[in-house]
């Protein structure tokens, strides 16, 4: 069975007000455009469960997502995808991700782009391009997967499909 884990890094946030905490950051203007044309996107792409950090800029990232795809799309919070290692990210999919073949993870840096890194033991060769400049504020990976259960997923199994970022978007509907 294959498998499809797509990881997603927050849209950019805003910065105007240094008095919030971290956690409370929402996105600002820029950041709620990418997350529209990443709900476009996603729209047709088969995603059955998201796993996502309460912080309030992944919520917000998430929000147009979870009303493209529309409310058969299963969500859980999980404070453990907030200031955490990739590892800790692998664990809570192998924990939480089972039952679902596609999953949708929406997290931060740097533990995004190193599970990414750490998973992706092929990879197609734009997507290495990409990927290897940075992970942008709102960038997408979707790895695939040959295997049974999340929990079997170790590093390097998985192949590396694309990487999207938020500017490939906009370019694409202009």
């Amino acid at each position: 069975m294959t498998r499809t884990l797509h990881l997603l890094r927050h849209a950019k946030s805003s910065w105007a007000d240094q008095a919030l905490d971290d956690f409370d950051r929402p996105l600002n203007a820029r950041g709620r455009a990418a997350a529209l044309s990443l709900a476009s996107y996603l729209r047709d792409v088969p995603i059955e469960l998201v796993i996502c950090s309460p912080a309030l800029r992944t919520r917000q990232t998430l929000a147009p997502i979870t009303v493209a795809i529309g409310p058969e799309l299963a969500v859980v919070f999980a404070a453990e995808l907030y200031e955490t290692s990739a590892e800790r990210y692998l664990q809570v999919l192998q924990d939480r991700g089972e039952g679902a073949a596609h999953v949708l993870m929406v997290g931060h840096e740097p533990s995004i782009s190193q599970l990414c890194h750490s998973l992706a033991g092929s990879a197609s060769p734009d997507a290495v391009d990409r990927l290897r400049v940075k992970y942008p504020t709102g960038t997408l990976a979707t790895l695939s997967w040959d295997g049974t259960l999340w929990r079997d997923l170790s590093h390097g199994a998985a192949h590396l499909q694309s990487v999207i970022r938020p500017r490939d978007l906009l370019q694409q509907e202009e």
